[in-house]
């Protein structure tokens, strides 16, 4: 014992500086996507809130739109502001803004679960989070979804505080931005969260006011109608989508037969989903896990959940990391967990050179995630 704890004194100064210089490394790597020149999503934000205030439909597109705008109309509103600044100007601002998003989110869920931000273990989950491929993604494309990240993360942390309005808040917002989180409304009814399912209804309705406001009721009619039908009913078979349709196209190739495979096994891995949520209901400590599952679960049956998306995996992963620690479950919880991380931190640059099967590797991270989550709700957990 005497040996083991002397060994343990020694090494651990070598521990700490070098995962202080893994950090400092990290840092400027996660840094470098302000020097950038270019943010590609963010022209179809950018220009996409130009459009709709000069009369005109952004998501009919143009020539300055890397990609078509399929965002909610609320979208739009968000992005007025930086319209008013040059290009250039507005889409670096808008990176330090997602750099921030990014950064509030983890100190709170380190508040969340009472983590110290500079300690080592603080130190190395924030390493994780830096090279974590959809966050280098998510800011190097100049996508929205830090800021969902956020306001979810908000909706968390006010969720532990019993603070329900606020949690509301915060969710009908980043629902009104990216739609993803809608399932975790669910939960609020399962749960009979009602000042918070309160204060979702309230918010959508204030959104949705403000929205018809300053938009044109027929770009508003238009996205409802074509844009997010069209958008639902997508087949993506990119290797940067990795949702289980994707999976299955991308595996069967036959899209009839997708077709009726998909929403199947869909339908299972939801009606499994609300089964748990429903049994542990009544338990306040499953609550995390309860949220934790259904965000996972909607970026797996989603029909395009792209890469950058899964950044928001990354409060189911403290989540599960949290159950773990704090009931002292085996190393073997640590390296399942390890490998979800890892299937889904990594990207393939050379996708083409690996079969098919190989490419869907973000999905099996997410998975495994989702079985994991579903064991932790089924122990007693404290």
């Amino acid at each position: 014992m005497y040996f083991n704890k002397a060994v343990l004194f020694k090494t651990l100064p070598l521990m700490k500086f070098f995962i202080v210089l893994i950090f400092i490394f990290s840092t400027i790597i996660f840094l470098k996507t302000l020097t950038y020149d270019y943010y590609p999503d963010f022209s179809s934000y950018y220009y996409g809130s130009i459009a709709v205030f000069d009369g005109e439909n952004p998501y009919l597109g143009g020539e300055k739109y890397f990609t078509p705008f399929v965002y909610p109309p609320p979208v739009l509103l968000f992005f007025l502001p930086f319209t008013l600044l040059p290009y250039f100007i507005a889409e670096k601002m808008f990176a330090i803004l997602s750099i921030l998003c990014l950064l509030l989110s983890v100190v709170l869920i380190f508040k969340i679960f009472k983590l110290t931000p500079f300690s080592l273990l603080g130190l190395f989950l924030t390493i994780l989070v830096f090279n974590f491929f959809p966050v280098k993604f998510t800011l190097g494309m100049g996508q929205i979804n830090n800021v969902v990240l956020l306001m979810v993360t908000l909706f968390v942390y006010f969720h532990v505080k019993k603070r329900e309005l606020m949690s509301g808040l915060f969710l009908a917002i980043a629902i009104a931005l990216k739609l993803f989180p809608v399932l975790l409304i669910i939960y609020l009814i399962f749960s009979k969260r009602w000042k918070a399912l309160l204060s979702v209804i309230l918010t959508t309705i204030a959104i949705t006011l403000v929205t018809f406001i300053f938009i044109d009721p027929k770009i508003i009619s238009y996205f409802l109608t074509t844009a997010l039908p069209s958008l639902l009913a997508s087949w993506k078979a990119d290797y940067y989508n990795q949702s289980l349709s994707a999976f299955l196209i991308r595996e069967l190739g036959n899209l009839e037969l997708v077709n009726i495979v998909r929403p199947v096994i869909s339908a299972i891995l939801i009606t499994a989903s609300l089964s748990f949520v429903w049994i542990f209901r009544r338990n306040d400590k499953s609550g995390l896990l309860s949220i934790s599952l259904l965000i996972t679960l909607s970026l797996i049956v989603n029909t395009f959940s792209w890469q950058h998306h899964f950044v928001w995996l990354l409060i189911p992963l403290f989540i599960v990391f949290h159950f773990i620690r704090s009931n002292h479950f085996g190393t073997q919880y640590y390296f399942v967990l390890g490998i979800s991380y890892l299937l889904m931190a990594v990207n393939m640059k050379n996708f083409s050179m690996f079969p098919t099967f190989f490419q869907s590797h973000v999905l099996y991270g997410a998975l495994i995630l989702y079985i994991l989550n579903v064991n932790l709700l089924t122990k007693n957990i404290k």
